[in-house]
């Protein structure tokens, strides 16, 4: 909730005509300069992204990150998807998608924490993710630390995600496609995030 400096400032501000984005600004620089904690997206100072992100429920679902309530997206050994975790910024919001099961859908909603760990799983010779030739001085792989927001009451199954956009509009739907982890596009996440309503 703003405090009643801010919302006095602002309102001010815009008697004077100051614009949106000057107004925004102010605000922005009197919560950083307040003694309250920042959250995740004034720390980068960026607006949200927002991702789907596959498990197979079996192996991990939304379910296992309910109980655990945070957890380090380790295992990805696809450079491309890597390389968009690495370009996730704290604060952004992504979709928890079930891979690989009767019915494939996205089931709930996580948040980024913590980005650009270093995947433990890569030096352990006894994980099913190792690779001998990733080293602790040059390491191949990192990832991105996850909380769990919630669980959609319903699934939004694979199904309907075709019949509603086109491979242009979610690269998810695109043909040989097989990326654990994708970018949406805003106006497609807010759409998609509507139509799932509560979450439990």
């Amino acid at each position: 909730m703003r405090s009643v400096f801010t919302r006095y400032s602002y309102s001010l501000q815009k008697q004077i005509g100051y614009s949106k984005e000057k107004r925004r600004d102010f605000e922005v620089s009197f919560e950083l300069h307040s003694n309250r904690p920042l959250s995740p997206r004034l720390q980068t100072m960026t607006e949200i992204n927002y991702w789907l992100m596959k498990s197979e429920p079996e192996v991990y679902g939304i379910d296992h990150l309910k109980a655990e309530l945070t957890t380090l997206w380790d295992g990805i050994r696809n450079y491309q998807a890597r390389n968009f975790m690495r370009s996730m910024c704290l604060g952004d919001q992504a979709f928890f998608y079930h891979s690989n099961c009767k019915t494939p859908g996205i089931v709930g909603l996580m948040e980024v924490i913590e980005t650009k760990v270093i995947d433990p799983t890569q030096f352990n010779p006894n994980a099913k993710y190792y690779d001998p030739k990733s080293s602790q001085d040059n390491p191949r792989w990192d990832c991105t630390r996850m909380r769990y927001i919630g669980k959609f009451k319903i699934i939004l199954p694979l199904s309907d995600l075709r019949l509603k956009y086109t491979p242009e509009q979610l690269s998810l739907l695109r043909k040989g496609n097989r990326l654990s982890i994708l970018p949406i596009q805003k106006d497609i996440a807010i759409e998609i995030r509507e139509s799932l309503g509560a979450i439990i």
